[in-house]
């Protein structure tokens, strides 16, 4: 029920043309265990309109996406909450895209089947929004925000895809379709069925201690456990990147063969970073597999600490890569053969009072460019959500210096 027909060369339908749509196959599987989803899209998106009256302003296309450390922090929480029987519920919405009301006058092509039904001189008029359209996204946002506020939650000041319930104490993160609650079991309940009552979905996953609870679930990709020595009293919960990411990246860069190594980005001297940065550059398919493994390296740094460094310094080279750089990336691939996989555990049983940022900074550590990295770690209260590794942007000309921009920066 989102197009109703009109007919094509009727005044209805204003001197543009209708928008192409096509049925989109993708596996949220895997090739061992596949499992195909298909969705209807329409591809007003990669329509050339950019300069033209069809475009619309970040204003009108806007929709908030909740950082890693948001989901980082309410795990921290959840372990700290665990004692008093808090849980954690995983929900994922149904075409979520059709659910809010279209805001524009959009026509779209019918595909194949509905051609034959209506015949080749219709088109559809969306009554609802749709995949592929600038502000779906934006509309989805609008309704799911007006119904959690209208059950009491509050939006985030930092970012509109965070809510609290004071009244509860139960929080969720929303990103795109997908729902990550904590709270007490009848305060999940409450929040499933408020869900329900306006959207189709599945509820994934329900975490908590009791005998009739999930041990683990699947979020992002990532996979939340509760460790089988874990209790009520004393939680240990573990969260676990996607690990294929690891394995594409030694297949792709050749190195299945290959002996591992303890270190991913070792300490070079002026010399061989000067080496580096003069080293030939790469051509053709090799620039490709470069910008893509070092995509894939950048993706699992967001959940492994050990790889900030390591993502950052390939992801410099990725406008004109060169072998030197791409020594550095097989490098990280070796170091991924014995390193696969790394698990980020959460097991303080204290409810976080503060958030504390640990920063420092080398002094000129790029010989080429005498720029300074920043590394941060950022903890609530015993657990660590965020880290990182930043080039810093301005040459600093002490070590002092360096130190108060990995401060303010």
């Amino acid at each position: 029920h989102t197009r109703s027909l009109c007919d094509w060369s009727s005044d209805v339908c204003s001197s543009d043309l209708p928008i192409p749509c096509k049925w989109v196959d993708t596996n949220k599987g895997d090739h061992a265990h596949p499992n195909i989803r298909s969705r209807l899209v329409c591809k007003e998106i990669k329509a050339k309109m950019k300069g033209t009256s069809s475009e619309l302003g970040p204003e009108e296309v806007f929709s908030s996406m909740p950082p890693l450390e948001a989901f980082m922090s309410l795990i921290a929480l959840w372990v700290a909450l665990f004692p008093s029987g808090y849980k954690l519920a995983l929900f994922d919405v149904s075409r979520a895209h059709f659910m809010g009301t279209a805001k524009r006058e959009l026509y779209v092509e019918l595909v194949a089947e509905d051609l034959v039904q209506y015949g080749s001189d219709k088109c559809g008029l969306l009554r609802r929004s749709m995949y592929g359209t600038q502000d779906a996204s934006q509309i989805w946002q609008e309704n799911y925000t007006e119904l959690l506020v209208s059950d009491g939650f509050q939006v985030g000041l930092s970012n509109g895809a965070v809510f609290y319930k004071p009244e509860t104490n139960t929080r969720a993160v929303v990103h795109g379709d997908d729902f990550f609650v904590l709270g007490r079991q009848e305060d999940i309940d409450k929040f499933e069925k408020l869900l329900r009552t306006r959207y189709e979905l599945k509820k994934l996953g329900n975490l908590g201690s009791d005998a009739s609870d999930d041990k683990s679930g699947i979020y992002l990709n990532r996979v939340v456990q509760i460790l089988s020595d874990s209790t009520r009293t004393r939680p240990k919960v573990t969260v676990e990147p996607d690990s294929r990411h690891a394995q594409l990246i030694i297949r792709e860069l050749g190195l299945s063969k290959a002996n591992g190594t303890d270190v991913p980005m070792p300490k070079r001297s002026a010399e061989e970073q000067w080496k580096d940065w003069e080293s030939p550059l790469l051509s053709g398919d090799a620039i490709k597999q470069y910008r893509s493994c070092t995509m894939r390296v950048a993706y699992l740094a967001q959940d492994r600490a050990d790889l900030s460094e390591a993502s950052k310094t390939p992801a410099r080279f990725m406008q004109q890569p060169d072998e030197g750089a791409m020594s550095l990336l097989r490098r990280v691939g070796r170091y991924l053969i014995r390193n696969p996989q790394v698990r980020r555990v959460f097991s303080d049983t204290k409810l976080p009072e503060k958030i504390r940022v640990f920063v420092d900074s080398d002094h000129a550590g790029c010989a080429v460019t005498r720029k300074s990295t920043t590394g941060f770690v950022s903890r609530l209260g015993h657990s660590t959500v965020k880290h990182g590794s930043n080039l810093q942007s301005t040459t600093a000309l002490s070590s002092g210096e360096a130190k108060l921009y990995s401060m303010v920066g």
